[in-house]
């Protein structure tokens, strides 16, 4: 054992134990996921997420569904930790506690649109928050003025469905049941969305049980420290990848033709810009925002 690993208590084959079964928890919650689900979106086209992350949103681990949702969940954890009426604070008993479960689907808080439905909860060892477990899903319909809740026709957000920043739907264990019947009474198939929403909660319950075998087996410290260096082994693994590429400033363009309302075109702009290992990408010259169906460059 190298000192390094001697000063942290956490040795190279633990440190490999701990991040593969990590890894495996992701996979695992995949498949609590699809084998409760009855949506084809989930159980053929997968077209979901599944992933763990630190308190901050730093991502831990992750399924190999639709990557591009994990910064998605990371903001929704980060929202609920300090910007939400969950978050805890000395003036307020309002607090985020073990077995809460928060459901949310805003695009202005953390989703790509409202028919991606997400739930995220905390997972707590001793008696202190050492990662949130979040999921993910495309949802055929919730509500909006058109079936699916996707309308070219669309010219504000309150006509694509409903909007839900972040809502407590499991309070310390126990189903709001209040909650969740208005969530599916604006959806017009409320059925696959509720199913859908207890597969969730079945998803991050998986992941709290296998999150819990790992403490008690490791330690909340073992499992920190593991975390800690895949992060930080992540990050030195791209910016070492950088560095191998030939600095230079890159151009992606490409063009929309039609807004949903009429004949238009919008251009799609990214300046890539490449120095040491650092990587810069500007989409400042993409077009203004337009009436419909396509999103502004903010």
């Amino acid at each position: 054992m190298s000192d390094a690993n001697s000063a942290s208590g956490l040795g190279a084959i633990q440190f490999e134990v701990i991040r593969n079964r990590l890894v495996a928890i992701t996979e695992e919650m995949r498949i609590a996921l699809q084998s409760v689900s009855g949506s084809p979106t989930v159980t053929e086209a997968s077209d979901f997420f599944t992933g763990l992350f630190l308190p901050d949103g730093s991502v831990v681990s992750m399924g190999f569904q639709v990557a591009y949702h994990a910064p998605v969940c990371s903001q929704f954890v980060r929202h609920i930790s300090t910007r939400s009426p969950f978050a805890a604070r000395a003036e307020t008993e309002v607090a985020i506690r073990d077995g809460d479960m928060f459901l949310g689907n805003d695009p202005y808080v953390a989703a790509l649109h409202q028919n991606d439905v997400q739930l995220v909860g905390p997972i707590f060892a001793d008696g202190e928050i050492v990662m949130w477990a979040g999921v993910e899903a495309h949802e055929t319909d919730v509500g909006g003025m058109d079936f699916a809740s996707w309308s070219p026709r669309a010219r504000e957000i309150f006509q694509e469905g409903m909007r839900f920043p972040c809502l407590k739907v499991v309070d310390r264990g126990e189903l709001r049941e209040d909650v969740l019947e208005t969530i599916l009474t604006g959806a017009r198939l409320p059925g696959p969305l509720g199913l859908d929403i207890r597969a969730f909660m079945a998803t991050l319950t998986v992941a709290r049980a296998r999150v819990a075998e790992l403490v008690q087996r490791y330690g909340a410290a073992a499992l920190k420290e593991a975390i800690r260096r895949m992060i930080a082994s992540s990050e030195q693994k791209m910016r070492t990848r950088l560095a191998e590429l030939r600095d230079g400033e890159f151009h992606g363009v490409d063009f929309l033709e039609h807004d949903g309302h009429s004949n238009a075109l919008y251009k799609l702009h990214c300046k890539a810009t490449k120095r040491g290992d650092k990587l810069t990408l500007d989409f400042s010259g993409c077009s203004g925002q337009a009436p419909g169906f396509i999103k502004d460059r903010k």
